[in-house]
């Protein structure tokens, strides 16, 4: 399909939510051809996707694709959730639309099943974890509880629907599959990697962290992160959303446990993912990170444990982080946090910081008044050292 821009692109999107709004049981194919073409006009690389997101919304697409999450093929339902995960990302109103709607409790119940054990869920989300046709609805309702969360005006909406404590779920059916011997080929993988971005986008937003350690999902993000021979996106976001959920000054310190430190492959794994989001490439072509966000869990990682900052020098994270600094002014503030976490009093890191200054004075000229003195000191400091 060629993608159409400005009138023309309005007027097919217009023509793609009536193909929707008109669904019925007699033409399902136009309608999830129509919601698959909705999706690939809003793609986040596609050229005006934002215009587009917000052209879908005013001819009624969010709407209209509310009314097909409860009902329905499986073929429907799932390019149904699919094609709102894509409206939500990155537009306030498409996901305020979505969190006021009841989307968010028929995604939970989707992740979880039906029945409830004591487990939360386990039995019937280990179902879902084979690749079947539920496994895709399932998936597809991670998928837009997880760009939800990546708005934290979201996040209250989706703590009270139990969207923790259903990717919690998700992840303790993964272990028990592992223990049950069942092979990891055999497992739905991104629908679990879509509940381990659910809890990691959580994460981010400090006054969410308790209610999702509340959930359970330390212990399993901790297990997902020490995954063995996994060398996909899993253990990187999992660790970064671990040593987020442990650092909370809204929470009583005794409240939060003491981490052991991750592994060293892990933190390498960590230090790519800020590598490719920084030159705004794909992780491992599978994923797409967010510099200031993979920045913050570097912080939070460096912070946790001293071996943690041995092993994340080891795998070179000063050159992304000082990438990072003219990459937007939000990565640049969290990308000079996680500079002064690593680099205060270690004179050997301090020095593979200052030979290169000239790449980021502009950008951290611009973000200083959002830096804490100290940092500011230390760039000052390293300001007047370069310069002599």
């Amino acid at each position: 399909m060629a993608l159409a821009d400005g009138a023309a692109a309005r007027e097919e999107i217009a023509e793609h939510v009536a193909t929707i709004r008109a669904a019925s049981a007699y033409n399902e194919a136009a309608t999830v051809k129509a919601m698959q073409q909705l999706f690939s006009m809003c793609r986040s690389k596609t050229p005006g996707h934002l215009a587009n997101q917000a052209a879908a919304a005013e001819a009624g697409g969010v709407a209209a694709l509310l009314e097909l999450v409860g009902q329905g093929s499986t073929r429907s339902r799932t390019w149904a959730f699919n094609t709102l995960g894509r409206l939500c990302f990155d537009h306030a109103d498409n996901a305020a639309q979505v969190c006021e709607s009841g989307a968010i409790e028929a995604a939970v119940a989707n992740v979880l099943g039906c029945a409830h054990d004591e487990y939360g869920g386990a039995v019937d989300v280990g179902l879902a974890l084979r690749s079947h046709d539920d496994a895709r609805v399932k998936d597809k309702s991670a998928y837009l509880l997880g760009n939800l969360a990546a708005r934290p005006a979201s996040h209250r909406r989706l703590l009270q629907c139990g969207a923790a404590s259903a990717a919690v779920a998700v992840l303790r059916a993964l272990n028990l599959a592992h223990e049950q011997g069942l092979p990891e080929g055999e497992i739905h993988a991104a629908f679990i990697a879509r509940s381990v971005g659910l809890l990691t986008n959580l994460s981010v937003h400090e006054p969410s962290r308790a209610a999702v350690r509340e959930a359970g999902a330390l212990e399993e993000l901790q297990r997902v992160a020490r995954e063995s021979g996994h060398d996909s996106h899993r253990p990187a976001s999992a660790a970064i959303a671990s040593a987020n959920l442990c650092s909370d000054s809204t929470s009583d310190p005794a409240s939060i446990p003491q981490l052991e430190p991750m592994p060293e492959k892990v933190l390498e794994y960590v230090v790519k993912a800020l590598s490719s989001a920084v030159k705004r490439e794909k992780y491992m072509g599978n994923v797409y990170y967010t510099p200031w966000k993979v920045a913050m869990g570097v912080q939070n990682l460096a912070a946790m444990h001293a071996l943690n900052l041995q092993r994340l020098a080891a795998a070179r994270v000063i050159e992304p982080l000082v990438d990072g600094l003219s990459f937007d002014e939000r990565s640049a503030e969290h990308c000079s946090r996680a500079l002064y976490e690593l680099c205060a009093g270690n004179a050997t890191l301090e020095h593979e910081l200052l030979p290169r200054p000239q790449r980021a004075l502009t950008t951290q000229l611009r973000v200083l008044r959002t830096l804490t003195p100290l940092v500011v000191a230390m760039q000052r400091v390293a300001w007047a050292r370069a310069h002599h």
